[in-house]
């Protein structure tokens, strides 16, 4: 099988597929390529301690994720649902799957997001637009939408043999 690129929603359980699938998986956190940083790995911020953009989000990111699929014992890369990614995604004609939560789960995620410990400034923006970024992504022409109870790890094996 080929690795297989999968775009996911915030808490649909990326890093703890990856962490603990019988797949070999990576989670490509965006967080890590999205900011500037220094030399430690620690975050740059103005003097308002604001992260710094990166200027080179999102290919410098693509370029990660490409590299990544190079590895031919992964089976899976896990990588963020943000709009540029994947716009930048089918701009260097990387096939993907979007996977986001059903529109009723909001709740579910709510609490998701509270027990991995989310900040609760990306809490809020996650709630504020469920509606509107779920619509959005389940527009993409290769969406699943997992339904309630249901993470990532748990439809895995639906591709295993593509």
């Amino acid at each position: 099988m080929a690795t297989k690129v999968i775009s996911g929603f915030p808490a649909i359980g990326k890093t703890y597929a990856a962490r603990n699938s019988n797949f070999m998986c990576v989670d490509c956190d965006s967080s890590q390529w999205n900011w500037l940083t220094d030399p430690n790995g620690d975050f740059l911020k103005t003097d308002n301690g604001a992260r710094i953009p990166n200027p080179a989000f999102p290919q410098n990111y693509i370029d990660h994720i490409k590299f990544q699929m190079k590895h031919d014992f992964l089976d899976f890369v896990f990588v963020s649902s943000h709009e540029n990614v994947r716009q930048c995604l089918q701009q260097n004609y990387i096939d993907f799957t979007m996977v986001v939560p059903a529109l009723n789960c909001k709740k579910e995620y709510y609490k998701r997001m509270q027990q991995r410990e989310s900040p609760a400034s990306l809490i809020e923006l996650v709630m504020e637009h469920w509606n509107l970024w779920l619509i959005d992504r389940q527009l993409e022409p290769n969406c699943y939408v997992l339904n309630q109870g249901q993470t990532l790890s748990d439809i895995l094996h639906l591709w295993k043999t593509q």
